[in-house]
């Protein structure tokens, strides 16, 4: 992994990142995901939306999300995350191990809001299947999405 995408974001981040830390240690997952979103548009306004440390942020927000996801059922805010993440991820040239576990979120957040809102997963099939791609590993999934849309499951 290139080093910057491993460093710890500069010193005057610290004590924020130091309490987005604490709140999820304390299992305060809202605070913690309004801290991160907080920290990540601080960050995109001095170091610029690709750089390491907001994007690396983004993908801690996108990940607490995710977490909350069952007890929120925001599945269509989450899969838009979870998109916009990878896109933004692929776009800095971050590592794609990290964005392959996106992606793979994405996908199974998207197979979750296909029953619950079929008429806006219909809508927001196409950047998820982008993302899935024609990496071999997606194969699987892609064609469980085609399915859906072509069986009118999300339609």
């Amino acid at each position: 992994m290139p080093t910057e995408w491993a460093a710890p974001l500069p010193p005057q981040y610290g004590p924020a990142w130091a309490d987005l830390v604490a709140q999820e240690k304390a299992g305060r997952l809202v605070e913690a995901i309004v801290t991160a979103a907080q920290l990540e548009t601080v960050l995109a306004g001095t170091l610029g939306p690709l750089a390491p440390p907001t994007v690396n942020v983004m993908t801690v927000r996108a990940v607490f999300t995710v977490r909350r996801v069952e007890e929120t059922e925001d599945w269509a805010e989450t899969v838009e995350l979870l998109v916009q993440t990878a896109q933004r991820r692929r776009e800095a040239g971050a590592p794609e191990d990290e964005t392959q576990r996106l992606i793979s979120n994405a996908h199974a957040t998207w197979m979750r809001l296909s029953a619950e809102d079929p008429e806006y997963a219909h809508e927001t099939a196409e950047p998820v299947l982008v993302l899935l791609g024609d990496h071999p590993q997606n194969k699987r999934r892609a064609q469980a999405v085609i399915r859906l849309l072509e069986r009118g499951a999300a339609a």
